[in-house]
């Protein structure tokens, strides 16, 4: 996904894991993000503004995760999504697709054996 990988940005991530049971956790994460110059490239969309009137914020990502350990040292279920919410950047920038909101999922099982 790595909709907001770590180059040109400013990009403070909030951390939330619990742990109700050994068997399963639970992350959340928030995080908005800035390009670090209004006339900065977002690498991972290609997008850019040069004269720097799209402003500099991307937007705020929100990450949901959990496991699951159903045979202990054998198999795992995890699944989870993130979502982009556009800024202003994101939605004005000359070549981005103008898009408020970015979804993604997946879900994936771990067998040992």
């Amino acid at each position: 996904y790595l909709a907001l990988r770590r180059a040109n940005l400013s990009s403070p991530e909030v951390r939330l894991r619990l742990n109700p049971r050994d068997d399963f956790w639970i992350y959340a994460a928030y995080r908005p993000a800035w390009l670090a110059s209004r006339s900065d490239r977002w690498p991972t969309a290609g997008v850019v503004d040069p004269t720097g009137n799209s402003g500099n914020f991307i937007g705020d990502q929100v990450e949901v995760r959990a496991r699951w350990t159903v045979v202990p040292k054998q198999w795992k279920i995890e699944f989870g999504g993130a979502l982009l919410f556009a800024g202003e950047f994101a939605r004005t920038a000359p070549n981005s697709r103008g898009v408020d909101t970015t979804a993604f999922g997946y879900v994936q099982s771990v067998v040992n054996f």
